[in-house]
């Protein structure tokens, strides 16, 4: 059970006695740490990186000095740099085999600073006149879920055995017992569970203390030029939803395709009142692909591709002749639903000026005859969701002219368009 939160209520004449002034400082004390534990978020505060290094030809690895709080709210300070004994460390910790060994360091505190010569009592023992606040660094080959009590429970100075907590994990370490070259290394990539936690902020919100005054946002600034922002420096990961200026309302039944599914999802949602300035691409998702926005926009609208090919048709043994050109076009589109093409007839090369007149007077009367005429094939893809399609170009040329009494088409060469619409 919780004890009660007491501090000492003084009078004139009060008699007081060592444990009347423990209490003093252990209120002092145990208000701190609660206040640490409702305000922050249990890690490091600053350094305690784990580093590397080769002395004439041993392998060290020392904790940088830092800070830290674990997670019963008590203050860990490395003041100088901690390097790993071979020996004492490996003793220490009970290390028998090699392998990766997980870095924690844990406070501690040690009673030190004897009494002034002359001001010891006879009759007591421990008499120490300081708590010396330190830390020790545990080396564990594995590690469960860190036991994280409630700033409501007993973290009373004065009741260490409540402590089940690891302290504030830091890394890991190659360990190899009774190496020539260093019995401690750090692997060539840290394993990515656990990992290091740095503290954190647990507030609703955080106010600036300066009005935003000078601030334009076309222009480039910094949080301290003018000193009116919140500067978050590394990654931001927001768990639950953005609201960025005056919220609003957003009413589902006026959103066109009305919305399919949980909407809004719990999280990840995004509103910004205001505009929207993005230096970069905007990507989405289609099917398993990410695309941009300018891809995305391309992939709602049908895409329209233009192909030509001249070519030389050659007589078949029939009156008229006919025959096919392969086309192969590919669109624009990730993903294509259907395509169709129409074919354009836009240039006719003769072999010669005789042959273009003897062509038209064997031609039958008809005004609406053409010696020369293309149409497109059903457009198929080339392999199931493919964006690429093979389209046949069909032609026919005829009646055959009769040119220095030989039959021929007389034609050198055609020139054939296709105009192919790829539907998303």
């Amino acid at each position: 059970m919780t004890p009660p939160i007491e501090r000492i209520r003084y009078y004139d004449g009060e008699y007081l006695r060592a444990f009347d002034f423990a209490a003093e400082q252990g209120y002092h004390v145990d208000m701190r740490r609660r206040l640490n534990m409702a305000l922050h978020l249990y890690g490091i505060v600053e350094g305690l990186q784990l580093t590397p290094s080769r002395n004439a030809g041993i392998t060290q690895v020392s904790i940088n000095p830092g800070m830290a709080i674990d997670p019963y709210g008590r203050e860990i300070f490395l003041l100088a740099p901690y390097t790993f004994d071979d020996q004492a460390d490996v003793l220490a910790n009970h290390i028998t085999s090699s392998g990766n060994y997980q870095v924690w360091i844990q406070y501690s505190r040690i009673a030190d600073t004897p009494p002034s010569v002359g001001y010891a009592s006879c009759n007591q023992t421990d008499q120490t006149t300081r708590w010396r606040e330190t830390c020790k660094v545990v080396l564990l080959k594995s590690s469960g879920t860190p036991d994280i009590p409630a700033v409501t429970d007993d973290i009373s100075e004065e009741d260490p055995d409540t402590d089940t907590s690891n302290g504030v994990f830091l890394g890991f370490v190659t360990v190899t017992p009774n190496s020539l070259t260093g019995a401690f290394n750090l692997p060539p990539t840290q394993p990515a569970q656990p990992a290091p936690v740095y503290i954190g902020l647990r507030a609703q919100s955080i106010v600036c203390p300066v009005q935003p005054t000078g601030f334009n946002i076309l222009n480039q600034q910094d949080a301290l030029d003018p000193p009116a922002s919140l500067d978050l420096q590394s990654n931001v990961f927001i768990d639950q939803n953005l609201i960025v200026g005056d919220d609003f309302t957003v009413d589902p039944t006026k959103i066109q395709p009305a919305p399919t599914g949980t909407f809004p999802n719990l999280t990840g949602n995004v509103k910004v009142t205001g505009d929207l300035f993005l230096n970069g691409n905007l990507y989405t998702t289609s099917g398993d692909q990410w695309l941009t926005l300018q891809q995305q926009i391309q992939n709602s609208v049908p895409d329209i591709q233009f192909w030509t090919q001249t070519f030389s048709p050659q007589a078949t043994g029939t009156d008229p002749s006919t025959g096919t050109v392969p086309a192969t076009v590919t669109s624009k589109l990730k993903a294509v639903s259907s395509a169709s093409a129409q074919a354009i007839l836009f240039g006719i090369e003769w072999l010669d000026a005789v042959s273009l007149k003897t062509w038209f007077n064997d031609l039958p009367p008809n005004p609406n005859s053409m010696p020369v005429q293309v149409n497109a094939g059903a457009a198929t893809p080339v392999a199931p969701g493919s964006s690429t399609y093979n389209i046949p170009i069909n032609w026919t040329v005829g009646p055959v002219a009769t040119v220095s009494l030989v039959k021929e088409l007389g034609l050198k060469s055609i020139s054939v368009g296709l105009i192919v619409v790829f539907l998303p």
